[in-house]
């Protein structure tokens, strides 16, 4: 088995390819082993191909497992103060609620999550520089109300985590309420908390396209205003709950559901 992944990685992997991510990858390494089905096998089989020697293994198979197992590696460890989990030198955030808690990190190849009390808390894509933070501002929005100085401090609020809208947004408050207004500008940004992130930036655009700049404005549109659907649900990485065909079924379909018969649908 090990001369084998050797054999592998050779022929799939050497050179490194250059792809956009291991969905690309993943696809691009199927097309190879399809191809290397047709690769004629050891001449004492007769000149049979790769995929009709194993065609005939295939029954002394044993099945798969019923249920997918996670390819991961596992470590337990605590958030520390800063709301911060390190991995391989790298410092992953988690919500600041969890800070001092223990933790499972749940190592994949192309993403991290971090788990606190059997419940998945954070989620990021995975990074392989040493040194570097990968930081959710969400996680970090309730610690604003007790600093709000955070809002200019902080690692995560560096940059602009959200858009431009909301830059023009804070802008304006603060300069129609000298004394409040990065207080108001925080009120907009807790509604994060209460909706999903996707409305929230879509009712702040639309507010500013109104210049409408007030947190009382932003919540009139999520809670009065069509927003934009949240996107499709993602299920490619299960293709056993993807629905293939348009969704057509014959009528006679019924009777048979009705006689009993198993129908496929």
């Amino acid at each position: 088995m090990e001369n084998a992944c050797k054999r592998s990685e050779r022929t799939y992997l050497s050179p490194v390819p250059q792809v956009e991510g291991i969905g690309q990858l993943a696809s691009q390494l199927f097309d190879d082993c399809q191809k290397d089905l047709q690769r004629k096998g050891p001449e004492v089989h007769g000149g049979k191909t790769v995929g009709e020697l194993f065609d005939e293994e295939k029954p002394y198979l044993l099945p798969l497992q019923s249920e997918r197992f996670a390819a991961c590696r596992r470590r337990s460890t605590f958030v520390d103060s800063h709301a911060l989990v390190r991995v391989d030198n790298v410092r992953y955030s988690v919500p600041v609620t969890w800070a001092y808690h223990p933790c499972t990190i749940e190592l994949f190849v192309d993403r991290v999550r971090i788990l606190c009390e059997h419940q998945v808390v954070a989620v990021h894509a995975r990074c392989y520089e040493a040194g570097q933070f990968v930081l959710n501002p969400l996680h970090y929005l309730n610690l604003l109300q007790r600093k709000p100085g955070s809002l200019d401090n902080a690692r995560a609020f560096k940059g602009q985590p959200w858009s431009e809208a909301f830059d023009r947004m804070r802008a304006e408050l603060e300069y129609r309420y000298r004394h409040d207004g990065t207080r108001r500008y925080i009120k907009v940004l807790m509604l994060f908390t209460e909706y999903p992130e996707v409305e929230v930036k879509a009712a702040v655009e639309r507010c500013v396209q109104r210049r409408a700049f007030s947190e009382d404005a932003v919540l009139n549109v999520l809670r009065n205003e069509p927003l934009p659907s949240r996107g499709r649900l993602d299920l490619s990485g299960r293709p056993d709950l993807i629905t293939q065909g348009n969704g057509v079924r014959q009528a006679g379909l019924y009777d048979q559901l009705k006689a009993g018969e198993e129908v496929l649908l």
